[in-house]
């Protein structure tokens, strides 16, 4: 049995839990995103492969530097060179009850703006909300963060991320039908987030609604500026 699958939701609370622990006891402004973070908001019908976690600069400006930060503050934490053969970083990973014998484990990942194609905005604690104790990134900017992760997987040439892309899309469906019961709205949100984050989200959510007409317009009802009448939606 391959170590890092069979996950339960308690494994990657556990390791969430533990990594964001040590980042807030330093300091650092930190959040769950991805389907880590989707999984605390939305009901997205599996549990999540990694724990993903953007941290802001501070004292630690680069993902490196705050991976060893989690090792040495925490033994269940620990390094692998990655099995890329370009990669120039390395994956951490948290032990799991039992890892003498089982192996078991949970890839953690470090996100320090800015990341490369990923556009995440600068974060502070208004724009992140608290779920049983570990920060999450408030559902708006987390929705934006996933049509982006989508339509990276979508473009990339990597086969890993393109099989992706259908648990990108049940995470947005997910994250979208919580936004419409909580009555989110672009008109609002936007004046909430900065405006090159916005632009950039609309920009992604339109290439959803145009290729993916169904999940994209569930997020429309959000008040979204594009030609839905065309899709057979009325915006």
């Amino acid at each position: 049995m391959d170590p890092t699958t069979d996950l339960t939701f308690a494994d990657i609370e556990r390791a969430a839990r533990s990594a964001t622990r040590v980042l807030q006891d330093r300091g650092l402004v930190c959040c769950l995103f991805g389907s880590a973070g989707s999984a605390y908001l939305a009901e997205i019908g599996r549990v999540p492969g990694d724990v993903d976690i953007i941290v802001m600069p501070g004292d630690y400006q680069d993902a490196e530097s705050i991976k060893d930060l989690l090792v040495g503050a925490d033994a269940r934490f620990f390094l692998l060179a990655s099995r890329r053969r370009d990669a120039t970083h390395r994956v951490l990973w948290f032990r799991l009850p039992g890892y003498m014998t089982t192996q078991r484990r949970v890839k953690v990942d470090i996100l320090v703006p800015p990341c490369g194609d990923l556009h995440i905005p600068h974060l502070h604690e208004g724009r992140i909300v608290h779920v049983k104790g570990i920060p999450v990134l408030q559902l708006f900017g987390l929705l934006l963060l996933k049509v982006q992760g989508w339509w990276q997987h979508r473009t990339s040439n990597r086969s890993d991320f393109k099989a992706k892309q259908d648990a990108d899309l049940s995470d947005i469906r997910a994250l979208a039908t919580v936004a419409e019961l909580m009555n989110l709205h672009w008109n609002v949100e936007i004046y909430k987030w900065p405006s090159d984050f916005i632009e950039r989200g609309e920009v992604h959510v339109n290439k959803l609604i145009t290729r993916k007409g169904a999940d994209g317009r569930k997020i429309s009802g959000m008040g979204f500026r594009a030609s839905f009448r065309a899709l057979g939606f009325d915006a």
